[in-house]
């Protein structure tokens, strides 16, 4: 099959291998969580309550960003190349906001909150524009 043909949804082989990345970045995301959790409580030392509330807020602005990026790029995410480049930059800048969050330690405790409130809500945004690419991908698959 030639390089310009070579597609996902076109190329059988490419398509499974992207639908194995994709299983394993959900299981990565899942392990993740509970792991956010511990980081939250017993490294950056916010109190359960605290971590409980910055976590729920953090996914009910995962979700409205999802729905946002999905109405605002959903030309872009039609197409693969293009959904290929939103899932890049979405990558760069989530594990950039990550690096940020895994600072939380290092921060003055009277403003640590702060710091896990911002990098995780930047974090969560920045994730849903690697995310949504990443499902139109697979439904173009």
């Amino acid at each position: 099959m030639s390089a310009e043909r070579r597609s996902i949804g076109r190329d059988r082989g490419l398509t499974l291998a992207y639908c194995a990345a994709h299983f394993g970045k959900s299981l990565f995301w899942n392990c993740g969580t509970l792991l956010l959790a511990f980081f939250l409580t017993e490294v950056a030392g916010l109190s359960p309550l605290m971590m409980g509330g910055v976590l729920a807020g953090s996914l009910l602005l995962s979700a409205a960003t999802d729905v946002v990026i999905g109405r605002t790029l959903r030309r872009r995410l039609s197409f693969t190349r293009s959904a290929a480049v939103l899932q890049v930059v979405g990558c760069v800048l989530a594990s950039m906001a990550l690096v940020g969050l895994f600072l939380t330690p290092l921060a003055p405790g009277d403003v640590r909150l702060g710091w896990v409130i911002a990098t995780l809500l930047t974090f969560r945004a920045a994730y849903s524009l690697y995310d949504t690419p990443q499902n139109a991908l697979m439904t173009l698959a």
